[in-house]
C-alpha cells in the first residue's frame, strides 16, 4: 500500500518527543553566553493533547529571569486557543493570533522576533493576523537567548514550573540572530495541498 506520504515523497513528522502535563515533563538549559536577544526565529511542529484548558495556557518555549522579565510562546494564556507570544520586560507585552486553533492534529508554528519590526507568527506556512496587548511589538531585548533559564515544554512563574505542554513536539529549531520564514522549515505538498515538514538547510541562503 502506498501511503499519502510515500506517494508525495513528503517527509513525515518523525522523531517527536511526547510531553505529559500530568508528569510536569520539560527540558531546560541555561546558556553560558547570551545570543542575539533582539533578532531570532523559533520553529516547531507540535500536536496538542487533550488537556490544554488552563487559563495560563500550555507552554512550548519559554525563558525566565524574573516574574517581570520572562517570555513564553504558548497556546492559550492571553486568549483561549490562540498562539501567544508573551515577551515581558516589566510590562505584559502579549502578541496573540486572532485565529483560534482547536484541532488536535499537527501544527507547524514559527515565531520571529526583530526588535526593529516586532513579532510575526506563522501557523502552517501562513502569517497570522494578531492582536497586541500592552504594546506587544515594542522594541526590547528578550529573555529568550539570554543567560537565564530557557525551557521547552513549560514556563516558570513565581519561582515555580507551570503550564507544561501536553502532547508532542518535533523538529524544533531556534535560530540565533536570523529571521527565517516558514518556507525554510516546510512546504505545501502539491499532491495533497497540505503543509508538510522539511529539513532546515542551515547552509542555504
Amino acid at each position: 500500500v502506498v501511503t499519502e506520504d510515500r506517494a508525495s515523497g513528503a517527509q513525515v513528522v518523525e522523531g517527536s518527543l511526547k510531553f505529559s502535563s500530568d508528569k510536569l515533563q520539560y527540558l531546560n538549559r541555561t546558556p553560558s553566553t547570551a545570543g542575539n536577544r533582539g533578532r531570532w526565529t523559533w520553529s516547531c511542529w507540535c500536536k496538542r493533547g487533550e488537556k490544554i484548558g488552563d487559563s495560563s495556557g500550555a507552554a512550548l518555549f519559554a525563558a525566565y529571569s524574573s516574574d517581570a522579565d520572562r517570555d513564553v510562546i504558548r497556546y492559550g494564556g492571553t486568549a483561549t486557543d490562540t498562539l501567544d507570544a508573551q515577551l515581558r520586560d516589566g510590562t505584559n507585552r502579549g502578541i496573540y493570533t486572532t485565529s483560534k486553533f482547536r484541532d488536535t492534529g499537527w501544527y507547524h508554528n514559527v515565531v520571529t522576533y526583530d526588535s526593529t519590526v516586532g513579532v510575526k507568527i506563522y501557523v502552517n506556512g501562513v502569517e497570522q493576523p494578531k492582536s497586541n496587548a500592552s504594546g506587544g511589538n515594542a522594541s526590547h531585548s528578550t529573555q529568550i537567548n539570554n543567560t537565564v533559564d530557557q525551557y521547552i515544554g513549560a514556563r516558570k512563574s513565581g519561582g515555580n514550573i507551570e503550564v507544561s505542554w501536553d502532547g508532542y513536539m518535533s523538529q524544533c529549531y531556534f535560530l540565533d540572530g536570523l529571521i527565517k520564514g516558514p518556507e525554510e522549515f516546510g512546504f505545501t505538498d502539491p499532491l495533497t495541498n497540505t503543509w508538510r515538514p522539511k529539513k532546515y538547510d542551515q547552509l542555504g541562503p
